[in-house]
């Protein structure tokens, strides 16, 4: 039996206007679904106004791309497709009142027609509120579709690690690791991936975990670890191991060099002293 797989993933992030960002806020955003041809399934978030004045707030659906290669969304009018034209339904009405501080759960249907074809399909829903003519936008809810035969195999989870921001030099941590992936494939997924971090006696004395995001079809995304540690010294090999869709892996590697500057003054000063210490010292002998 040909089945179809829609796996809907509903991720948060803050469309920035003009008026304070979080004056409207989609809760309870990350969703999968899976639906069978033809099928259909409900699902629902809360909308919070965050704001001291009631709000006039209107539904917006829209498609959505990623600008560059560090995740900032971008929101475009979409008239062909065919998620937002008709997949994706709210139950709700999409334009009404909300009080101070209220909070209102807002259902939603999606379903696909027996004869979708194979892909990706995304879209966006986020809010919008005027109170005394002032417009405030809530986050956006960004919607990854993924419809898949289960016995054909259309879809392909290629792709590799094409880039990694290393600083060339540090003095302190924490330190900020990113490492840039290319979706080759079809259709989005989550590469897995990890940062080994090696001393110069290429001894492993880190390993960070690779945050997981969603990066669409042939789209690049850099994906960020994070390594915790204050103190450094000497030289760094980061190695990062990334893993597509289809686990096959890739790896690139830099190289960090790394010393504290406020200790090596404080044991320059040190030395100093011992050194003017000890001649001193000799000195006093001599005269004696």
């Amino acid at each position: 039996m040909i089945k179809y797989i829609l796996t809907i993933l509903f991720l948060s992030l803050f469309f920035v206007s003009g008026a304070s960002a979080g004056s409207l806020t989609i809760f309870e955003t990350i969703q999968e679904i899976n639906l069978a041809p033809g099928g259909a399934e409900h699902f629902s978030f809360v909308l919070k106004n965050n704001t001291g004045n009631k709000l006039d707030v209107s539904m917006q659906k829209a498609g959505f791309r990623f600008k560059g290669d560090e995740g900032e969304v971008e929101v475009f009018e979409d008239p062909k497709n065919e998620l937002i034209n008709s997949w994706l339904k709210p139950l709700n009405p999409t334009s009404f009142g909300l009080a101070p501080g209220e909070r209102k759960r807002l259902t939603f249907l999606v379903s696909a027609p027996p004869d979708t074809e194979d892909g990706g399909y995304y879209a966006t829903i986020y809010f919008t509120g005027i109170s005394n003519n002032n417009e405030v936008k809530s986050n956006n809810s960004l919607v990854f579709v993924g419809v898949d035969r289960e016995d054909d195999n259309t879809f392909l989870r290629e792709g590799r690690v094409n880039g990694l921001s290393v600083p060339g030099f540090i003095f302190y941590g924490p330190v900020r690791f990113g490492a840039r992936f290319n979706n080759l494939g079809n259709i989005h997924y989550k590469p897995k991936g990890q940062i080994d971090i090696y001393n110069f006696l290429n001894k492993r004395i880190a390993t960070i975990p690779i945050q997981e995001k969603n990066i669409l079809p042939n789209s690049n995304l850099y994906i960020y670890g994070d390594w915790d540690r204050k103190y450094f010294l000497g030289k760094y090999l980061i190695v990062v191991r990334m893993f597509d869709g289809d686990k096959n892996p890739s790896v690139i590697t830099k190289v960090m060099w790394a010393f504290p500057w406020k200790e090596a003054i404080v044991i320059i000063l040190i030395t100093v002293l011992i050194i003017i210490a000890r001649k001193l010292r000799v000195k006093r002998l001599k005269f004696e």
